[in-house]
């Protein structure tokens, strides 16, 4: 059995930008656990996702309440942190977006309830601040099928539609105006 919690008590704020900090056990083991964070940003803060968008949706971006969502494994954070904090001359910067190398490789069921978890919490996330839009990019080549059967897959089962250019999908919402 595959189970989650939340490390900190709801969405923590930093002004426009939001995260949430989840920690999943896979398969009721104690050793395949792994925490992950869920961050929630304006397009502002992301140029190179602001610009997709912008193709993808056009002019009416700019009426919407739109947030860029990523994700990524906390100790891979903390990794990149520390390599900020104590650089070593020479070393490849830390891909924040990279499976950390001490990671173990999830099975399909964990995949699934992995990726299904995280969706219903972006999309819950979407509904407490009214956001109309949400995109997301698969940011490793072997997440693109991943990301494009997921997102058609619940966007149908939650009736809500997708926009997929490339590695790039944007969800309109149930808050998305009619």
């Amino acid at each position: 059995m595959h189970t989650h919690k939340l490390l900190i008590p709801g969405l923590a704020m930093f002004g426009e930008m939001a995260y949430l900090d989840i920690e999943f056990t896979f398969s009721g083991n104690s050793s395949r656990r792994a925490s992950y964070r869920l961050v929630f940003c304006p397009p502002s803060d992301d140029p190179i996702a602001a610009e997709t968008l912008y193709t993808m949706i056009g002019e009416e971006m700019k009426t919407l309440c739109v947030s860029v969502v990523s994700f990524a494994d906390i100790a891979q954070l903390d990794r990149a942190k520390q390599q900020r904090d104590y650089p070593v001359p020479g070393e490849e910067p830390v891909n924040i977006f990279e499976k950390p190398v001490s990671s173990f490789v999830l099975t399909l069921s964990e995949l699934q309830y992995l990726y299904a978890t995280l969706v219903d919490l972006m999309l819950r996330v979407a509904d407490n601040l009214t956001i109309q839009v949400l995109f997301f990019a698969a940011e490793r080549q072997e997440l693109h099928t991943i990301y494009s059967r997921y997102a058609k897959r619940l966007a149908g089962k939650l009736g809500l539609t997708f926009i997929n250019n490339g590695a790039a999908y944007a969800v309109r919402t149930k808050n998305y105006p009619a």
